[in-house]
């Protein structure tokens, strides 16, 4: 699937302090790959770390890059307690990561630190 068919608008955020970045302005995104959520919209003013990723290892896995958007998203449906359970939500980071082309390596390791150290 091409990212332009997640119709996806900009990304804009401001470091604030301690890994977090603040949402500059609301920023949508329609997920046709998926079966109920199609649209999500997440308003000005939330907070993401992205990728929860360690100072120390930002050199060699950092946390912002292509998968920028899918740790917004996979961070916000955790934060708002959405109805998909937790191993859905890691299925659309999963998704969303290979659709911005994070390289299957990076995507895999993401993903399944996620899967151990999501619920943490």
């Amino acid at each position: 699937m091409p990212i332009d068919d997640l119709k996806a608008d900009e990304l804009i955020v401001k470091f604030c302090s301690n890994q977090k970045w603040i949402l500059e302005q609301e920023f949508n995104i329609h997920l046709p790959f998926h079966p109920t959520l199609k649209k999500i919209n997440i308003e000005k003013g939330f907070i993401t770390d992205f990728a929860s990723i360690p100072r120390l290892f930002w050199p060699i896995l950092a946390p912002t890059g292509k998968h920028a958007i899918a740790s917004l998203i996979h961070d916000y449906l955790y934060s708002k307690k959405s109805n998909l359970k937790r191993k859905e939500c890691d299925r659309i980071f999963l998704t969303l990561m290979k659709i911005y082309g994070v390289n299957t390596i990076t995507r895999y390791l993401i993903y399944f630190i996620v899967r151990i150290f999501g619920k943490f």
